[in-house]
């Protein structure tokens, strides 16, 4: 069984990659590279890259490293969120160490690629810690990630967050639900300069 399913395309590999959390074994967070041909996919190994209760999942491929980014909810005591990078070889995918973007409880993770500030990703989130609406800033490095400092994009309980980036104004774009407004669906607009991002 599975959930919390995000799925990605590696443009280096021609490769599909899905991240879950595989409920059949004790939920923790694994990854599958799928090959399609024709009207069909055909799978690899599945291959854990967390091996704990991994309940929210998010992927990207980061073009500029080849890599495929993994941002996920680290559940049973660790209470936190992590990211690990991962390479796709063949039908397989390999892991390396898991970095904490943020040392308590994401929910809602969502991630989008800036190609015009270093392929830089912006990481999105519920900060369960409050209830805030919290942006970072993660760049590849190897086979680890590295982190600006996580910042508020809306102080009231949010929910649902999705993160987007629009290539002709270069900008990020948040959308969330306001729980502090009878949950009305917002957006905020985030401008990213090195490690850092501001919001309108």
């Amino acid at each position: 069984d599975s959930g919390a399913i995000s799925a990605t395309y590696d443009t280096a590999a021609n490769k599909v990659v899905i991240v879950y959390s595989d409920t059949g074994n004790s939920s923790y967070g694994t990854g599958i590279v799928g090959t399609v041909s024709g009207t069909s996919i055909s799978f690899g190994t599945a291959v854990v890259y967390s091996s704990n209760d991994s309940r929210t999942n998010c992927c990207i491929f980061e073009p500029n490293s080849g890599k495929v980014v993994i941002a996920s909810k680290q559940y049973s005591g660790l209470n936190r969120g992590d990211t690990h990078v991962g390479t796709v070889s063949g039908t397989s995918i390999s892991y390396g160490s898991s970095d904490t973007f943020l040392s308590t409880i994401p929910e809602y993770i969502s991630m989008s690629l800036d190609p015009d500030n270093s392929n830089q990703i912006l990481i999105c989130c519920r900060n369960d810690s409050g209830g805030a609406g919290t942006a970072i800033v993660a760049a590849v490095s190897g086979t680890s990630m590295t982190f600006g400092t996580p910042v508020v994009f809306a102080a009231t309980s949010t929910y649902g967050t999705q993160t987007v980036y629009d290539t002709v104004q270069n900008k990020h774009v948040v959308f969330y639900g306001n729980g502090g407004s009878n949950y009305d669906g917002m957006a905020v607009v985030g401008t990213t300069s090195g490690t850092s991002i501001s919001f309108g």
